[in-house]
């Protein structure tokens, strides 16, 4: 073949693989871009014309921050709290109780809406009087968020829920509007009082005359009390955010807790929502006082997971929704969780027994004392146990209230595990020891029956 004929099909192979090289550039560089978009896309970026439920987490817990500022400033007015305290001799305890009581109604002042203010006819001496129902230790608990964007910068929120009176034990259903500014990071406050003058109550929301809300455009300027400051939230902060809230529930609304539950979990765990209240009530002290010991945030196919574990060991496995909501599951025995199910399909036989344990034990100190019966062996019930009521009695009586366990000397004959473990109590009420030798049989699949010296 003729030397320029080869130099003209190199030139054009050579052209040719240019020209693929910058069709993929601009390929890859178009699948990035809307890759990129689909990230940083933000639900809210879209402006709400008329109220809507919030489901963007940081807006919800941006939000959430500053409604927590006003009901801490609200906290500041209970005189009683005070006296609590240790105070320096020198000190004279009811000026500085009155100086207190004075800032917290100036930071209170300081973040009512202006137009609140007007409107009210209220001033910094209005305020004692104003908040007289609501000197005590509160805490606000959020049901639903919704907003309404009034410009670029501006938008306002409704939030319903329930106010907790810590120091009365007692609890009220409660909202307020937030007005937030998102350019200056400052925010303003219209409380409970007004939400109820308009009614602008939630089965009222989508009927709400918003054209004097949303001409509100104006900003909020800075003050000393009214500027927020926005932070990532992390996998602890959201874990304690779920953590808390269900707590705060059981003071509450065990009801809603009770379909906020795994449907598939709630079905076979409790009967009903009275046997869950039975639960409730039988755990109630415990669980008010437990606290978060350790978390872990999974993430699976495009659902988040937070598994909390509190200091006695129990199992909290919020699944994330929208707007801060979430599905919840109590224990790692009542279902198969794919993240559990997968730690227990690769372990050995000595692991498994172990988990198992765990499960029984786990599910002892929940009082669950139909899942722990349904474990054991039919010939070990015959011979101990012939009712649920009998095994429950004998659990009680020989077995602390909530049970750590350490796991001792394994062994194996046939198919036949057996496990000696130490127990100990958890409360730190007893610092007796209780050995018991667990014989165990695994059966298919999670599914396992056993035994213990009695």
């Amino acid at each position: 073949m003729d030397k320029k004929i080869i130099k003209i099909i190199m030139i054009l192979i050579l052209i040719i693989i240019f020209l693929s090289i910058i069709i993929l550039l601009l390929f890859y560089n178009q699948e990035k871009k809307t890759y990129e978009e689909e990230i940083y896309y933000n639900p809210s970026s879209t402006k709400r014309e008329k109220f809507a439920l919030v489901k963007e987490q940081t807006e919800f817990l941006d939000t959430y921050v500053c409604i927590n500022n006003y009901i801490g400033y609200i906290s500041q007015l209970y005189r009683e709290q005070y006296y609590n305290q240790e105070y320096e001799s020198s000190i004279n305890i009811e000026e500085y109780i009155d100086e207190q009581i004075k800032i917290a109604e100036e930071e209170i002042f300081s973040i009512l809406d202006e137009k609140y203010i007007e409107e009210s006819d209220i001033n910094i001496n209005s305020i004692a009087d104003l908040y007289s129902n609501y000197y005590g230790q509160m805490k606000f608990v959020i049901d639903k968020m919704y907003a309404l964007d009034n410009s670029d910068d501006v938008s306002t929120y409704i939030i319903y829920g329930n106010i907790i009176n810590l120091t009365k034990n007692e609890n009220k259903e409660y909202s307020l509007m937030v007005r937030r500014d998102m350019n200056n990071l400052t925010y303003s406050i219209l409380p409970h009082e007004y939400i109820i003058n308009n009614n602008y109550i939630e089965s009222n929301i989508q009927n709400i005359d918003i054209s004097v809300l949303k001409n509100n455009k104006e900003q909020i300027e800075s003050n000393t009390y009214n500027t927020y400051s926005p932070i990532v939230y992390d996998d602890e902060y959201i874990a304690k955010y779920y953590f808390n809230d269900y707590k705060d529930r059981l003071m509450y609304n065990v009801e809603s807790l009770f379909y906020n539950l795994n449907e598939e979990y709630r079905e076979k765990r409790f009967k009903n929502i009275d046997e869950y209240k039975n639960y409730v009530n039988e755990n109630y002290q415990n669980l008010l006082k437990c606290f978060l010991s350790k978390y872990q945030y999974v993430y699976n196919e495009d659902t988040s997971y937070y598994i909390c574990i509190d200091n006695y060991d129990n199992y909290y496995i919020f699944t994330e929704k929208e707007g801060m909501n979430y599905e919840l599951i109590l224990d790692t025995y009542t279902i198969d969780l794919p993240e559990f199910l997968e730690s227990y399909n690769s372990t050995n036989n000595q692991g498994k027994t172990a988990l198992n344990i765990q499960k029984f034990i786990q599910a002892i100190n929940a009082k669950d004392y139909s899942y722990a019966y349904s474990k054991l062996a039919d010939s070990f019930k015959n011979n101990y146990f012939n009712t649920e009521k009998d095994f429950e009695e004998y659990i009680k009586n020989k077995l602390f209230s909530h049970n750590s366990i350490q796991f001792n000397t394994f062994s194996v004959q046939g198919d036949v595990n057996s496990y000696k473990i130490i127990l100990t109590d958890q409360t730190g009420n007893s610092t007796d020891e209780i050995s018991l030798n667990i014989v165990m049989q695994l059966q298919e699949g999670t599914d396992f029956v056993m035994s213990f010296e009695v």
